[in-house]
């Protein structure tokens, strides 16, 4: 069934965080950018209430639309946002980083970038979700 949840990027992502988060707290690695990227994860409540909203038939609510912002906002926030912060911050201490194992470098370098791009391939679809949710709601509101 996973397809329905978004295919083989879903399961491609979720492995390779998995992985990731596994290695830096088996291995006690630099668990701030774990920390960056757990933060990525204030948006699933909101994508999970979008989903409960399309299940119960709500997509024309008021509720829906303030979700589709809430989403927006959170999504540009933790994963644009905060994303870019943690590349510049990686950039900054890249002595720092460099002094640790290579497996780690990998990791840093390798999932940073996958979930950089598949973040914003999302943020991509948010935006379209949100630009169609709110020209349906002003279609609705000139012929109230």
């Amino acid at each position: 069934l996973y397809f329905s949840l978004g295919g083989s990027k879903y399961i491609f992502h979720h492995c390779l965080s998995g992985v990731s988060v596994a290695y830096y707290l088996f291995f006690g690695e630099d668990q701030l950018y774990t920390y960056m990227v757990l933060i990525f994860e204030v948006t699933t409540s909101e994508i999970n209430l979008r989903g409960y909203f399309d299940i119960s038939g709500l997509k024309q609510s008021e509720a829906y639309l303030i979700n589709e912002v809430a989403i927006f906002l959170t999504w540009k926030t933790a994963r644009i946002i905060l994303c870019s912060y943690m590349f510049y911050h990686i950039y900054k201490n890249y002595q720092i980083t460099k002094i640790l194992a290579s497996f780690f470098q990998n990791q840093t370098s390798v999932v940073s970038i996958a979930l950089s791009v598949m973040n914003l391939m999302s943020f991509g679809k948010t935006v379209k979700r949100l630009m169609i949710t709110l020209e349906k709601d002003s279609e609705d509101t000139i012929f109230l």
